[in-house]
């Protein structure tokens, strides 16, 4: 019963990481998604220190976990190239941003 059960739960977890690569690679497949995605890594603090010298590291540090975590799920995945894509954009739509040139259009 114990095997049958186990057995019955790796096909689900094998469904449900089916599915996740197929949602990241839809996401990872467009401007707006590859922003979002980078708008969602940079507010987990993914790429900046999270220390503070009080409780608020363990706050920051969830976060940055979280980010991380889906970092290392699109390079497990195999979309380093899409992810690197995906930063290259987000550096010149984010300096059209600060320079006043961004519309509410990705890419634009």
């Amino acid at each position: 019963m114990t095997s049958e059960r186990a057995r019955r739960q790796r096909r689900e977890e094998l469904r449900v990481a089916a599915l996740d690569r197929a949602a990241l690679k839809a996401v990872l497949g467009t401007k707006e998604g590859r922003w979002f995605l980078m708008r969602l890594l940079d507010e987990c603090r993914v790429f900046e220190r999270t220390m503070t010298g009080n409780s608020w590291t363990y706050f920051n540090e969830g976060g940055r976990d979280v980010g991380l975590r889906l970092r290392g799920r699109i390079i497990r995945d195999g979309h380093v190239e899409l992810l690197q894509l995906a930063e290259r954009e987000y550096i010149r739509q984010a300096e059209k941003v600060k320079e006043g040139q961004a519309d509410e259009r990705i890419g634009e």
